[in-house]
């Protein structure tokens, strides 16, 4: 079976412990680095060269958003999944609109989650619901 090499970006201890055990569980996903920074987070992703990324929209430094255009300008074939805690809708035309492709809220179930590792490992962009 082929891993995916997952980096999560998140300042949430709590929530990086979560869905690193979310990922230990599942076939076909390998976490190779987490951090709580953007800036920290785009020197893994310069190390470890991701499939995917899992990154909070939220960030101390550099938001999640200008972080996933950096992250797409060193690494253009990385698939970005944005996670936001708030349902607002001008941050998730923002994500798209920076390359990612898919967009999370932290409050929905586990299978949420799942989906759109699947759905961008697969290559598959969700289109952002209208807001």
């Amino acid at each position: 079976m082929v891993t995916a090499k997952v980096v999560l970006i998140d300042d949430h201890e709590m929530l990086r412990a979560g869905v690193r055990d979310l990922l230990d569980s599942l076939p076909g996903y390998e976490i190779v680095g987490e951090t709580s920074t953007a800036h920290a987070g785009l020197e893994i992703i310069e190390s470890e060269r991701p499939d995917i990324v899992l990154m909070d929209v939220g960030l101390p430094g550099m938001d999640g958003i200008v972080a996933t255009r950096e992250v797409l300008r060193r690494l253009p074939q990385a698939r970005v999944i944005v996670l936001s805690a708030h349902n607002e809708p001008h941050d998730l035309v923002d994500a798209f609109k920076a390359g990612a492709v898919g967009y999370v809220l932290k409050g929905e179930p586990p299978e949420t989650l799942v989906r759109a590792l699947d759905d961008a490992t697969r290559g598959v962009r969700d289109p952002p619901p209208t807001p």
